[in-house]
């Protein structure tokens, strides 16, 4: 066998073929440029070492003047290529405000072993793509050396020519962001410009501050949200980008946005450090970038200047009223916005002992500040999702959810929150169809980006039988927030009252492939597979759901029942445990009524119905378009119910 003096580099399932320039994956290679194969080169060789960036220019491009851009554009299609995603770096680490390092380890191969390792990976050989011709030059080099290192002397005098037209752009580029300091570089202006605020890192993982990094990126979100040029991803889109080592070109590309704003933060004892860039995710050209050192008492101050800097640079032109939305302070005590933020950071959990921390939290707030009406708005969220969550009877929480609102419009009507909350409160307690319309039209009106409020008017719309515009509407609400699990959700719940059962499946079959433990999502499947008369796969979605929230049902005796009388054993397997659940803690008079009408037992459904009516249920407004109660409709006790909820 003949010996080779060029290596090969294996980690993971990959094999790194220097002589040939080849990633090779499952006997397959991988495509890759070849600047990008140069980058990985050079990572693999350094295994478990901090390449500085700068470090990483000089080898990738020793004799060119480029951007820093290129680095992470490189180490994006990298990632791409060995199949990383934002949440799982297994090889390639990003070390904030520093570099990158290989954190897989390599075993390197030599000699006669090479060709036996390459047998074992190769399938065929085909070089890297050479259709992207960078400044290293042609590919055609010595193998095993990177390309620059045996081509410098034939490149020298293209070099010197691309450095002095680099030169003369960098210092006209200079002049223009001093003198002027706008954009480097604008969009057309004349489209919709779409736009994802990445939560703000710290540049060390012990200098996390989770609430004040997303609850920023929040604040700008919600400001910018009021341009209608710009779609802006909400919060509950960026939220998984937390991690330091989040590439934001990928992350954008993931979430179908033309750009990224990518911020760090650092905090002193008295001052805060905001750097930001405004990316564009198709070329990591950076629009815009802002660097300040403020006191700790001008955050919200900092907020309105990147805000509208960031907007100006997508807008042709702001409006006195968007930049007047933009530069609005909801309080001037810092503390107090601070411990708003952490209350909506313990909101977005979503748990019951999330929304108790929430509620402490927007308490303090508002202690600090008795006229910060967002914390107002906090609070009423909290209490009506207490009611949702069933910690609180309804007839408990919605009124002090109301009461809390009530002072947040008292101290600012134009709050697209309060409408959208007032509209929530309009539906699902006080059944005011007429109010609840206004009021989430309004919310739109005010922040046409808002998730919230086209998904709370698409409810509407389905409570009062416009089913088809429902689903208009929560198309909407998923186009500015795709990636939520509860919107994804509700339209499949939507496509199941507009009587599209199989639509309904789709979607809610693909919501758990997104949210696996999602078990509003899970429950909702297990009823529409019940509608399609799928009895074995609707029972093994129900008793799936049931674990997923945490009850505890025994399982082998649902199966029982459900093997002896069907669906209908099940049913009445499940009245039994809700009976005796009902003697520990609260249990709606809605979840009976379901099951009474499912099982055919009209007169109970509707004396649970009218329990239901009385304790303000949030369930019932949608009785007319909601399948399971089908078998109710032909009574005349069915007619003289939604008459009494105005739904006649």
């Amino acid at each position: 066998m003949r010996q080779i003096n060029h290596p090969v580099y294996e980690f993971g399932p990959f094999c790194l073929d220097v002589a040939k320039r080849v990633l090779l994956r499952g006997g397959e290679p991988v495509p890759l440029t070849p600047k990008a194969f140069d980058m990985l080169l050079v990572l693999v060789q350094h295994q478990g070492q901090v390449l500085e960036k700068d470090k990483l220019m000089e080898m990738l491009w020793p004799d060119s003047e480029v951007e820093e851009a290129n680095l992470p554009q490189n180490i994006s299609a990298l990632r791409k290529a060995l199949g990383e995603t934002p949440d799982k770096r297994r090889y390639i680490t990003t070390i904030p405000g520093r570099g990158y390092k290989f954190s897989a380890e390599v075993k390197e191969v030599s000699g006669e072993e090479v060709e036996v390792v390459l047998e074992r990976y190769s399938k065929a050989t085909i070089v890297v793509e050479q259709h992207e011709k960078e400044q290293s030059g042609s590919a055609d080099v010595e193998p095993g050396r990177l390309p620059e290192a045996d081509s410098r002397a034939r490149r020298r005098q293209f070099a010197l020519a691309a450095a002095f037209l680099l030169g003369i752009v960098a210092v006209a580029a200079t002049l223009h962001f001093w003198l002027v300091r706008e954009p480097k570089e604008s969009l057309p202006r004349t489209t919709i410009q779409s736009v994802a605020v990445l939560p703000f890192k710290p540049l060390t993982e012990d200098e996390r501050d989770k609430a004040l990094e997303i609850g920023m990126a929040e604040a700008l979100i919600y400001k910018l949200s009021t341009v209608p040029q710009l779609i802006v991803r909400p919060v509950g889109v960026v939220r998984k980008y937390t991690s330091l080592e989040t590439d934001p070109l990928e992350a954008g590309r993931e979430m179908g946005v033309d750009m990224v704003l990518e911020s760090t933060l650092q905090k002193t004892t008295d001052e805060v450090r905001v750097t930001a860039r405004l990316l564009r995710v198709r070329d990591g050209v950076a629009l815009w970038s802002y660097q300040s050192d403020e006191p700790q008492s001008k955050i919200l101050e900092l907020q309105d200047l990147l805000s509208e800097k960031v907007a100006a640079s997508l807008v042709a032109k702001l409006s006195t009223e968007q930049r007047q939305l933009m530069g609005r302070h909801y309080t001037e005590n810092a503390e107090a916005y601070h411990l708003y933020l952490k209350g909506r950071f313990f909101f977005d959990k979503l748990t019951p002992d999330g929304v108790r921390k929430s509620i402490s939290y927007f308490q303090e707030a508002i202690d600090k500040d008795p006229n910060f009406a967002l914390a107002y708005c906090g609070m009423c969220a909290s209490y009506t999702l207490f009611g949702h969550l069933r910690v609180l009877r309804p007839k408990e929480a919605f009124p002090a959810a109301r009461a809390a609102l009530a002072r947040a419009m008292e101290l600012d009507e134009s709050l697209s929150e309060a409408h959208s909350q007032m509209g929530f409160i309009s539906l699902h307690y006080d059944y005011d169809w007429k109010r609840a319309d206004k009021e989430f039209q309004r919310a739109i009106e005010l922040n046409p980006n808002s998730p919230m409020a086209h998904h709370g008017r698409a409810f509407y719309l389905a409570a009062v039988s416009r089913t088809d515009e429902a689903l208009l509407e929560i198309r909407q609400a998923l186009e500015l927030d795709p990636t939520s699990p509860h919107l994804n959700a509700d339209a499949g719940v939507l496509m199941s009252y507009a009587r599209r059962p199989d639509d309904a499946i789709t979607q809610l079959r693909k919501t758990l492939e997104m949210a696996p433990d999602f078990p509003v999502a899970s429950r909702y499947l297990a009823r529409v597979y019940a509608h399609k008369r799928m009895d074995k796969l609707a029972v093994a979605e129900f008793q799936k759901s049931a674990r997923l929230d945490g009850a505890v049902v025994d399982e082998a005796l649902s199966a029982k029942a459900f093997a002896a009388s069907g669906i209908a054993g099940y049913y009445r397997f499940e009245l039994d445990r809700l009976k005796r659940l009902l003697e520990e803690r609260y249990i709606s008079q809605f979840d009976f009524a379901r099951l009474y009408a499912l099982l055919g037992d009209r007169d109970r459904a509707f004396e649970s119905l009218e329990g239901a009516f009385e304790e303000r249920n949030f369930a019932i407004p949608f009785l007319n378009v909601d399948p399971d109660f089908d078998n109710l409709r032909s009574d005349p006790r069915f007619l003289g119910l939604t008459q009494k909820l105005g739904l006649q």
